[in-house]
């Protein structure tokens, strides 16, 4: 198979490297609830860091600069449809932080983020990818996530 279904995310971690803290937003999609980085869908023929400044924007207020592709989240969804979520930083950032409808957005450390039991399923896997320079992607088949 040459060809399959592809639905394109993104997702930004915010670093405030003068208070040592991440920007963190508290999901209220039932769907996948939980502590996480602002980010979001793709939208037809919109540049992928287009798209995730404009999601960082409409999530929290900020506008997002200079991103840089960290790795990638992807696994299947059904057969031929597979999930893929591209993964940003950025240490650059302006505007006033404030809350949206997909949740309250605030800052804190990333240590006490790990070690928070709220989560969203799989952040853990994604923070990894970010903070490590010798890995790219994870993938997951089943439970067990695969790091490459």
């Amino acid at each position: 198979m040459r060809y399959e279904i592809t639905e394109l995310t993104n997702m930004v971690l915010v670093i405030d490297k003068k208070n040592n803290k991440v920007l963190v937003e508290d999901r209220k999609n039932q769907n996948w609830p939980g502590y996480t980085f602002p980010g979001g869908h793709i939208e037809e023929d919109e540049s992928f860091t287009v798209a995730a400044q404009r999601e960082v924007f409409e999530e929290t207020g900020l506008h997002v600069h200079n991103l840089t592709l960290n790795g990638i989240k992807q696994f299947s969804m059904t057969i031929n449809v597979r999930f893929m979520c591209l993964l940003y930083s950025t240490t650059e950032f302006s505007g006033s932080l404030k809350s949206s409808a997909e949740g309250k957005v605030f800052w804190m450390n990333l240590d006490d983020l790990l070690a928070n039991n709220r989560l969203a399923d799989g952040l853990a896997d994604v923070v990894k990818i970010m903070t490590s320079p010798e890995l790219s992607e994870v993938q997951y088949s089943g439970k067990n996530p695969k790091f490459y």
